[in-house]
């Protein structure tokens, strides 16, 4: 008990020796954060207001818009999408071409027709001329 006492009174001690409030710490002279506004009176506008100013101003013809059909073509690598389920497809079957996400569909993809096989491929526009002869 005495020595709780002892460490309740030198605790009590160390508080009493850190002032309240101390400035100098907290926060330096003529300090702003940057995340304060600078300009209280900017309006935000929305999508609608954009295509209207742009819209309105004349762009030579080639440049791209926000409406512009013709966009710049992604250098990202096209995803493929399995053809049994439609989720993002990792394996691609050697003898039928039909992508598969995992070895469930790969085995379904075993057990398919030729005709079944050349439909699935018609749906995504594949080659059906590559497909082998499926036993």
């Amino acid at each position: 008990n005495t020595k709780h006492k002892q460490s309740n009174q030198m605790s009590s001690t160390a508080v009493d020796a850190i002032p309240a409030h101390t400035p100098a710490l907290c926060k330096a002279a003529g300090f702003k954060s940057k995340y304060t506004k600078k300009n209280a009176t900017k309006r935000i506008k929305n999508l609608k207001s954009t295509l209207q100013n742009l819209r309105s101003t004349k762009w030579e013809p080639g440049a791209a818009l926000y409406t512009s059909i013709n966009a710049p073509i992604s250098l990202l690598p096209t995803k493929k999408y399995s053809d049994i389920s439609g989720l993002v497809a990792k394996y691609t079957h050697p003898a039928t071409k039909l992508y598969f996400a995992n070895k469930d569909e790969c085995q379904i993809i075993r057990h398919l027709t030729r005709p079944q096989v050349f439909s699935l491929l018609k749906v995504r526009n594949g080659n059906t001329q590559h497909v082998q002869m499926l036993s």
